[in-house]
């Protein structure tokens, strides 16, 4: 290689050399007036030793000169980042700031209630306070604010007693203590009350009646928890035929060993007739 102190060596052939232009000390590439190895150098003894000083805004690293957080390597000089991003390379975003997403070299800032997806800044689910993706499941916090609350799971849904209802909470009715879909649709009720699961209503066991919030056993009387009305009955006639009827079919048939009965002080185990 033989090139004169203003020139280059473009690394063709081996006369190959190109002007320095305004280099008055001679240059070794083309961008710049650097004589070091290392473009981010400001004071080297030789092309290939170690930098004595690097330049304004870099510092060394492993050997080599390279430019501070928040500055970009711009040719032979470390330039400020600009557009939120905390690294460069020549003029590409490698880190974008916090709170920014990188995307084509380039920083996005997403506002309060949306998330960043493919270069565009996409609405959270209203249930969310801060979200990473569409879904309920994908919340930063769930949206107390607005009566949702976590299930345990990580999904933010509606507070007891509420039920979504688009893109907010709304109330069950009285009778349910959870619903879905529609403020009578029940999947928990209120107590006393007990869901039917066919209907997803909520209703007083059988035989009572719903007075406000409780159930009452107004046409009869309570028997291990259960309101019934069911009586018998016992007549005679003039023939002395006893007849034996009941409100209710019974749950067995009765046969004449299943009664006795006693008239005065003399105990008739004979039953003539009953009916059911």
């Amino acid at each position: 290689m033989s090139c004169d102190i203003e020139q280059w060596w473009t690394g063709t052939d081996y006369n190959s050399c190109s002007d320095c232009g305004s280099c008055s000390y001679g240059c070794v590439r083309p961008e710049n007036c650097n004589l070091c190895e290392d473009e981010l150098c400001e004071e080297c003894t030789s092309f290939e030793a170690d930098c004595a000083t690097c330049k304004e805004h870099s510092a060394k690293q492993s050997g080599i000169c390279k430019c501070n957080t928040g500055y970009f390597q711009d040719n032979d000089k470390c330039s400020e980042c600009t557009r939120n991003c905390n690294r460069w390379f020549l003029d590409e975003c490698l880190e974008c700031n916090f709170g920014y997403s990188l995307f084509e070299g380039g920083c996005i800032f997403c506002a309060e209630g949306t998330y960043f997806e493919s270069g565009s800044c996409l609405s959270c689910d209203p249930s969310c306070d801060g979200c990473s993706g569409s879904e309920s499941s994908n919340c930063d916090l769930c949206n107390f604010a607005e009566n949702f609350e976590d299930d345990g799971s990580g999904n933010c849904v509606c507070k007891a007693g509420l039920f979504r209802d688009g893109a907010v909470c709304s109330p069950c009715s009285s009778n349910c203590a959870q619903c879905s879909g529609s403020p009578s649709q029940c999947t928990a009720c209120t107590s006393p009350l007990v869901l039917d699961s066919s209907t997803n209503r909520c209703s007083c066991k059988k035989g009572f009646t719903q007075i406000n919030n409780t159930c009452e056993c107004t046409d009869g009387v309570i028997r291990e928890g259960v309101c019934t009305n069911f009586y018998s009955n016992l007549t005679c006639d003039k023939d002395n035929l006893l007849t034996l009827t009941f409100s209710e079919p019974v749950a067995s048939s009765l046969t004449q060993e299943s009664i006795t009965s006693s008239y005065k002080t003399k105990a008739l185990s004979t039953l003539t007739h009953f009916n059911r």
